[in-house]
């Protein structure tokens, strides 16, 4: 699932001149994505502080990945003629797969534990 939404938005990347309504597409598919993950995962959301931290975090990697990536596309294509133009797709294409990777991570945690309650029949508040 998170290679298609990823593929999705390099495509969406792509016209790298209409930024504005590229990042507003790009928002609404992550978004979806991300309800997409959770949908499947059946919004088991892990109530552990410590997961949820990590969730915070692989969304600030997401972001500081997707940088990287427009960062080093924009310098390489100082030198190398056309290869800026990749520079969004890129961007968008790295960070999507991260902040899928965190959200897919973070309802499978949720998921785990809310069947470990049922399956031992112990109940925690």
């Amino acid at each position: 699932m998170m290679v298609d939404y990823a593929i999705g938005l390099a495509i969406v990347g792509m016209f790298s001149p209409y930024l504005t309504p590229v990042l507003m597409i790009a928002a609404a598919l992550m978004l979806k994505m991300v309800w997409d993950i959770g949908q499947n995962w059946k919004f088991s959301f892990a109530s552990n502080p410590i997961a949820i931290g990590g969730w915070f975090l692989s969304l600030l990697g997401a972001c500081s990945m997707a940088i990287l990536a427009w960062t080093t596309l924009t310098f390489i294509g100082a030198l190398i003629p056309m290869v800026d133009h990749y520079a969004i797709a890129a961007a968008l294409m790295s960070g999507a797969w991260a902040l899928g990777a965190g959200a897919n991570q973070f309802f499978l945690n949720g998921f785990l534990r809310r069947y470990d309650r049922q399956g031992s029949g112990q109940i925690h508040g």
